[in-house]
């Protein structure tokens, strides 16, 4: 308190009242809304100039309230000036009164905030300040800072959480009466508005973008990071997802997935070009009702390319080839295979290209089998269904001639037994005789070479039969041709060269066979009394006979060395036996002196001629018998006439029969001794003698061969 310079200066003053609209109100009162603190000035006298200065009101009402103090200056002489009326003015108290249209928002949706106040300042209007802390700074869509904001004002921030988990955004709101106190303002208590932001829903897709084979899952692995404040994140196709091309197996609009899941759906593409599938997925937090920014995943699907084989299965003979063409429906595709052949089979491998061309070899005797299975695959990589192609691959067969080589007889019916080791084979064969008198084998068919087979010649000859098998029948696989050689003998016969025949008793007669064939032969004849078997028999055969009557000799049979044979009926030679023996006997000494009358004994037999050759120049004598007589004796007188010497002679015997009984001869001889005849001539040289004297005989006897003397 203070008095003007004109006046005398107060030496007190004297507040006489204290009221608000005519009303007093006690310091510590409470009077029209405004509440007056215990320590605020009293009606009195004081000394003091500055009591007024510490009062303090509250206005507790929404507008201004005025406080007069009556106050009267008092000098120092106790003068009381006049009354001073001290009107203080309390300005309301700047309140907030915020109207919030939701303190939980979804991510990246506006704030609705309406900024009221209730109070009336002395002048002028209410207008707001506020600050804006986040807890994250990962919260967008505010402005850190706003000032002079008109009463009414509606803060509408659009709120985006891109943190993973509920966020607050914090609004320090200050009223501000800047009219109030003449001008110089009155600012209110700051209000937070804080508002809850659920964080935004995220879809995290891993990949984001593929190229995919049709009839591959996808793979797309759905994560999200986002806690709502209430219950989780899921993702949601949004639309038919946009496939080109007729591409079916999308997930449909609505499907749910949820964090971890995997998006794999199985596309199908039904072109031969590669096709996109664009999915839109929206996260979002159904617990909370918020909602993420859609997410598109684009998908390349690349048709499986299929390969078309001009064949599926090939049967081929061994060392044989195949050549199937392999076409592609996916342009630039190259198809691989793999070969899995059977034990028995060499030459397949694995390969790649669009013909597959191998030579395959079988060296067992069983079919055998290669599956080739072909996996296309499309410059993308995609593999497509693979085909198998079976080729069978069938032995060459073989053949066994059962026997290879075979000698027949002429006529003779061959048997050649034609086996293979591979089953469901058949045979055909050509034939080559060697010569054209082989007539009756033919080319033909079968399992049995059985042919008969004419020999007209005089020597063997062969067929040479070219057998090929062929085989199994479904290829009918040729193979090497094996020889048989068929030797067909020479017509075996045979003959007697010799024509009926007479021959002596005791002669030998030779008899020549002539067997025709292939020697070496086997012959049997008969001998008359029983059949004789010659083995290793030429093709001029002689047998020395002498039989002791008259015999027929038959051959009977002929073998060649084939064992080809022939049988013979009437082919026969006779052999007529005649009988003629000259054998004799001397009877009686067989050496005396001349005249000597040898006996001569034999048997007689007609019909045989006997001529005596008496060995001493005498002609023979003659004659032809008539008759039978055994131990005939016929004599004939022997002469030396030779004075010395004996005379050694020898006479012989030579029978004969008729020509037609073989004019057989036969000759006997014997010895016989013929001393000369016997002259005895002695004479003495003396005929008269003297006793006592020698006599000499000369002894002069011829023939004689020892002297003998008596006397």
């Amino acid at each position: 308190l203070a008095t003007s310079s004109a006046s005398t200066t107060a030496a007190s003053y004297e507040i006489i009242s204290i009221t608000v609209g005519g009303i007093p109100i006690p310091a510590g009162g409470v009077v029209g809304g405004l509440e007056s603190d215990p320590a605020n000035a009293a009606v009195g006298v004081t000394a003091d100039v500055n009591v007024l200065a510490g009062d303090r009101f509250n206005n507790i009402t929404n507008t201004f309230a005025q406080v007069v103090y009556g106050v009267v200056p008092i000098s120092g002489s106790g003068c009381r000036g006049p009354e001073k009326l001290v009107t203080l003015t309390i300005e309301p108290t700047v309140l907030l009164n915020p109207t919030i249209a939701s303190s939980a928002l979804c991510s990246n949706t506006q704030v609705n905030v309406t900024l009221n106040s209730p109070t009336v300042a002395t002048a002028g209007t209410i207008t707001y300040n506020y600050t804006v802390a986040a807890s994250s700074g990962l919260i967008s869509g505010f402005l850190p800072i706003q000032t002079n904001l008109p009463n009414g004002h509606v803060i509408v921030d659009n709120l985006v959480n891109n943190d993973n988990t509920v966020q607050t955004v914090t609004y320090t709101i200050t009223p501000v009466a800047a009219g109030a106190r003449n001008g110089n303002g009155c600012t209110g208590n700051s209000v937070d508005v804080v508002i809850t932001v659920e964080p935004k829903p995220k879809i995290t897709v891993t990949p984001t973008t593929a190229s995919v084979c049709e009839g591959s899952p996808l793979g797309f692995v759905l994560t999200t990071d986002t806690e709502p404040s209430a219950g989780d994140v899921q993702f949601r196709v949004v639309g038919t997802p946009v496939a080109t091309g007729g591409v079916t197996g999308a997930s449909p609009d609505g499907t749910i997935f949820h964090d971890g899941d995997m998006l794999a759906d199985v596309l199908s593409n039904p072109t031969t070009l590669p096709q996109t599938v664009v999915y839109t997925l929206l996260p979002e937090a159904p617990g909370v009702s918020c909602a993420g920014d859609a997410v598109q995943v684009r998908v390349t699907v690349h048709p499986l390319p299929v390969v078309t084989p001009a064949s599926t299965f090939e049967q081929i003979c061994s060392a044989g080839s195949i050549n199937i063409a392999l076409s592609y429906d996916v342009a630039s595709t190259i198809g691989t295979w793999t070969a899995t052949p059977d034990d028995n089979i060499l030459g397949a491998s694995a390969g790649a290209g669009s013909l597959l061309f191998q030579s395959l070899f079988n060296n067992s005797s069983t079919p055998g089998n290669v599956v080739y299975s072909i996996t296309p695959m499309s410059p993308s990589g995609c593999l497509g269904a693979p085909i198998d192609i079976t080729v069978t691959v069938d032995p060459i067969p073989n053949v066994v001639a059962t026997p290879s080589l075979q000698t027949i007889c002429d006529d003779g019916t061959t048997n050649i037994s034609l086996t293979s080791a591979v089953a469901d084979v058949t045979f055909d064969w050509t034939v080559t005789p060697s010569n054209p008198n082989l007539t009756g084998a033919a080319d033909g068919t079968g399992n049995t070479i059985a042919q008969a087979i004419s020999n007209s010649g005089l020597f063997a000859g062969s067929v040479l039969y070219q057998v090929t098998p062929r085989g199994p029948a479904t290829t009918a696989c040729a193979g090497m041709p094996q020889p048989v050689v068929i030797t067909v003998a020479a017509p075996v016969g045979g003959s007697i060269f010799d024509a009926d025949a007479a021959i002596c008793l005791g002669a030998a007669k030779v008899i020549t066979f002539l067997p025709t064939g292939q020697a070496p032969f086997t012959m049997v004849y008969n001998d008359g009394t029983s059949d004789i078997t010659v083995n290793n028999v030429g093709q001029n055969h002689q047998i020395q006979v002498s039989p002791s009557v008259t015999t027929t000799y038959e051959l009977k049979s002929v073998t060649d060395v084939n064992g080809c044979g022939a049988v013979f009926t009437g082919e026969t030679v006779t052999i007529t036996v005649g009988d003629t023996d000259a054998s004799f006997a001397i009877v009686g000494a067989t050496s005396a002196c001349s005249p000597f009358s040898a006996q001569f004994q034999y048997d007689q037999l007609a019909g045989t001629t006997y001529r005596w050759n008496w060995g001493d120049g005498n002609a023979d004598s003659v004659y032809t018998a008539t008759t039978n007589e055994p131990g005939k004796i016929i004599r004939h007188r022997y002469l030396n006439n030779s004075p010395v010497g004996t005379l050694e002679m020898d006479p012989k015997l030579t029978t004969s029969v008729d020509p037609s009984l073989g004019g057989c001869i036969d000759t006997q001889t014997a010895h016989v001794s013929v001393g000369p005849t016997l002259t005895v001539a002695v004479f003495p040289d003396k005929t008269a003698i003297c006793s006592g004297e020698t006599v000499t005989l000369i002894n002069q006897t011829l023939g004689a061969a020892s002297h003998e003397w008596f006397y």
